[in-house]
């Protein structure tokens, strides 16, 4: 499981673990600004991966 929960963007820490994502699937917990949603949902795409709000302002990512 990778949990992320601080201020700024997330996409740059996603991008960092990449390959760990890629290889071990695990599920991802975030909290999320607005802005983020798009270019998150953007970055899981290709890995396959199933969205769901948890909560007001996370998203949780769970690999099909």
């Amino acid at each position: 499981m990778i949990h992320m929960d601080f201020n700024n963007t997330k996409i740059n820490a996603l991008n960092g673990a990449k390959e760990t994502i890629e290889a071990q699937r695990p599920v991802v917990i975030m909290d999320l600004a607005g802005r983020d949603t798009d270019e998150i949902r953007a970055f899981f795409e290709p890995f396959d991966y199933e969205f769901q709000r948890a909560g007001r302002h996370a998203m949780m990512m769970f690999p099909n």
